[in-house]
């Protein structure tokens, strides 16, 4: 029988993760697109996972949910 905190660990390594697209990051970070897309270029931002376009190109840049909200919480504890 498992405990209840290698239950919880299990539940983690299986639950899916969201992925953001630009819009939804900034609204997240409650900015227009245009002013978002300077952010996610920056070299301390989270890096994007590159999505195929089904056309053979990687052009569907997504951005992993956990990761932006931890470069938002590490910069608000600097703060």
């Amino acid at each position: 029988m498992q405990t209840k905190e290698e239950q919880t660990v299990k539940r983690q390594e299986t639950e899916v993760r969201p992925l953001w697209r630009l819009e939804e990051v900034a609204r997240y970070l409650n900015l227009a697109p245009k002013v978002a897309r300077r952010f996610v270029a920056a070299p301390t931002f989270p890096a994007p996972i590159r999505l195929p376009n089904g056309l053979g190109g990687m052009s569907h840049a997504r951005w992993k949910a956990d990761d932006v909200e931890a470069w938002v919480e590490r910069y608000r504890e600097a703060a």
